[in-house]
């Protein structure tokens, strides 16, 4: 197996322990900002808001995901501790996302060894129906209801 082969496994088995449970619903076209739609890890990756995630996009959203799976204190980095929590034994995974190799993972580290590791792609081939590049969150949806 290739290194970018373990990332882009590592990332979507971790993507899919946790991404049912965090993908937001958000509720402002409704009417009313509500705290799902600050946490909404769908627009957070939609970096220029059109409302579909391209594959530098979809991985920022697999990374997003991952990141606040593992960040059980919300301090905004991920631990050692709290990486084997959800990894059990990778070690070597972690120090592998820990540029500055300070024993924390921001996330700006997180983003940066996502993007390296194309995950994006691989979500994006398995998720975009209707063939456009992109992933509008109708197909995110669908996509992890099978999942």
């Amino acid at each position: 197996m290739r290194v970018n082969d373990y990332r882009v496994t590592t990332t979507l088995s971790l993507f899919g322990l946790v991404a049912l449970g965090l993908l937001s619903v958000d509720r402002s076209a409704a009417g009313g900002k509500s705290q799902a739609a600050a946490n909404d890890n769908f627009a957070r990756a939609d970096a220029n808001h059109d409302g579909k995630l391209s594959r530098e996009e979809a991985g920022d959203y697999l990374v997003y995901q991952v990141f606040t799976a593992c960040d059980k204190n919300r301090d905004g980095k991920i631990s050692l501790a709290e990486w084997l929590r959800i990894k059990p034994g990778e070690n070597a995974a972690f120090k592998e996302r820990d540029a500055n190799d300070d024993g924390f993972v921001t996330l700006a580290e997180a983003i940066e060894y996502g993007r390296r590791g194309g995950a994006g792609l691989t979500l994006l081939k398995k998720a975009d129906k209707n063939r456009d590049g992109k992933i509008d969150r109708a197909e995110l949806q669908a996509y992890l209801a099978g999942h």
